[in-house]
């Protein structure tokens, strides 16, 4: 097996990184959308 079939999730996470990169600089924007996507999963 090799590195990449081992460790699936590689991807996610640096692909999760450069996306939270955009809020570098903006951490209030980060949370405010963190917070709304978890009261939309509380209300469904």
């Amino acid at each position: 097996m090799g590195y990449a079939q081992q460790y699936d999730w590689i991807d996610f996470y640096q692909e999760f990184a450069t996306k939270l990169l955009q809020y570098k600089d903006n951490r209030d924007e980060l949370v405010d959308n963190a917070d709304s996507i978890i009261k939309k999963m509380i209300h469904n």
